[in-house]
This record gives structure tokens, sequence and C-alpha cells, in this order.
């Protein structure tokens, strides 16, 4: 196939000095390295991870950029769930920056392949990655897919609107209402993403149709955590409201349990990791580090009491 040396160009012009000191020995695209590489299974399972390096001398970014390169639209499931497995366990022991944003690269690259379940896949890849990293041509590719009328278009306009940037307004803009039938998922992640994006009348359309729902589990699971999603103190004081409700409308937390509880502790388990400096830390295992329930709830109520006017939302992850 034709090989495509502008991704490392871009790569390397991005890069700091240093990088561009030893860019003869290090990811730099080789198409003969690169080739025997690609020659080798690297899409079976018991192709290691240590194979694939050695393979490249210990180069991550030439490895991803290989791969990159070979990327086919037709890649099954099955071999594109393994090497973005592949890749992502390069990457997160890779704190360079140059090499994540060579993966974000090649993650927008997989994002044309046919089969929907890879491009859901990449796209929760790409949620993880700080939205700082992503580049004009990353902004202008991600655009372009919006447009195409893509078949995982809730968790592209999503991913637009965490990313900030705002070209994606005027993209999204232009491709809903009107160029298709949404249903009506697709008309609510549009809304929420628009209203990530610093849209107030989106903001004002999802915190309405959220005020108006009486609480429920539901509410609780769906409702909420895209209020959460859109890192905006309005939608956020919704929640806050609903924290001191002592209406039983949830489900208990004990699963042999048929009896309804109150739902201010689901809510504070939302809160509470996107708060700046918030009473109840989260624990690693994504629990809250209270000893039960109820303590967490009233911690919460006295905190927002006395915080509510000024409390700080913490807007550098999805």
């Amino acid at each position: 196939m034709t090989y495509r040396y502008d991704i490392i160009a871009k790569i390397i012009i991005s890069a700091p000095i240093i990088f561009l000191l030893s860019a003869n020995t290090f990811g730099q695209f080789d198409a003969k390295k690169c080739k025997k590489l690609i020659s080798a299974d690297y899409t079976n399972e018991n192709f290691s991870q240590k194979d694939l390096l050695k393979a490249v001398r210990n180069d991550t970014l030439l490895l991803i950029n290989c791969l990159s390169n070979e990327v086919a639209d037709s890649l099954s499931f099955e071999k594109a769930l393994i090497l973005i497995r592949k890749v992502k366990n390069l990457t997160s022991q890779s704190k360079n920056q140059i090499t994540q944003r060579a993966t974000i690269k090649y993650y927008i690259k997989l994002l044309t392949n046919y089969n929907s379940s890879v491009s859901s896949l990449v796209l929760k890849e790409l949620r993880l990655f700080p939205r700082t990293l992503y580049d004009s041509s990353d902004i202008q590719n991600i655009s372009k897919i919006i447009d195409s009328q893509f078949k995982a278009y809730i968790d592209i306009v999503l991913l637009a609107g965490y990313i900030g940037h705002q070209n994606f307004t005027e993209t999204i803009s232009r491709v809903f209402p009107n160029s298709r039938a949404f249903n009506k998922q697709e008309r609510w992640a549009t809304h929420i993403a628009l209203a990530r994006l610093g849209d107030e009348s989106a903001l004002s359309y999802c915190t309405s149709r959220a005020a108006s729902l009486a609480l429920s589990d539901q509410v609780i699971d769906i409702i909420y955590p895209d209020l959460i999603y859109t890192h905006k103190k309005q939608a956020y004081d919704i929640l806050v409201k609903a924290l001191y409700s002592d209406d039983k409308k949830c489900s208990s937390l004990n699963p042999n349990s048929d009896s309804k509880i109150i739902c201010g502790y689901r809510i504070v388990e939302l809160l509470a990791p996107k708060i700046r400096n918030f009473p109840i830390k989260v624990l690693p295992s994504g629990d809250l580090d209270v000893s039960n329930y109820q303590a967490a709830i009233e911690i919460a109520r006295e905190w927002f009491k006395i915080n509510f006017e000024n409390y700080e939302i913490i807007d550098n992850t999805y």
C-alpha cells in the first residue's frame, strides 16, 4: 500500500527541540522496518508486545506509525481489538506526548473501519487522552467524520464536546438537525455535546428537561450522568438540589432488597469525582471513602450549604 510520510512529518514539526535533534534515530518513519514488522502476524494474540518492540528496537513511536500506515478499513473486529489492546498497553507505559499524539492519529484512522463495533471501541479509547493533545488535523478529521453520517454518531459528537474546540460547534450545527433524521438518543446527545461546547440554548434545553423529571432510577442512571458530562454549573446545580430530597424514589443499594431509598447517595457518587475540594474522596476502586451511605449524604449536604454558590468543577476529563 502507499505509505503516508506526512504523519511523522507533522509530529516532528510540533515536537520539542530535543526530539528534532534525534529524529534520525528515534521515531522516524522507516518503510523497510515497517514492511518487516507488518509482515509478521502482529494481529495474532500470541505475537507479544515484547516481540513488537523488539522488531523496532523499542521504538514505540515507530511501531505506532507503522501500524497506523497499515490500517485497513476492512479490519475485522477481532483483529482490531488485538491491535487496539497492544497499542493501548504501549501508550499507557509511555508518558511521551509525541507518542500519545501519534496514537490519537492512529485511533482516528481506525474510525473509518466499516465495523461500528471497532469505531465505538476506538472512541472510548480517545476519551482517555488529555484534550490538549488533539491538534488541528485531529479536529479537522473528527469534523469530517461528524459530517459523514458516521454510524457511531453519538460517541463521536460526545468526543467532540469533550475536546472542546469551537470548530465543532459549527460542524455539529451544520449537521444537526437538518442533514438527516435523528433519533431521540442522537438528539439528546447532540444537545449535551453542544452544551459542553458552551452553547447556552443547548444547555438551557438540557437543564429544563432534566429539571422537569421526577427522581427515579432512570433519571439517576441516564439523565444525571449526561448532566455531569456537560461540566456546567447550571447542570450540576440540578443534581445538588436533588441531593436534598428525602423522597424514596431509588432502588436499594442492597441487591436483595426491593425497598426504595432516597437517591442522595447515588447523586453524591456522581458529583464527588467532579467537584474540586469535595469533602468525600473517591477510592481507586471508584467507591466513596465513607463508612455508610447516610453519612455521605449528610456530609455532602452540609458542604453544599456553604459552597453552593462557588463550588468549582474539575474540567480536565471526559
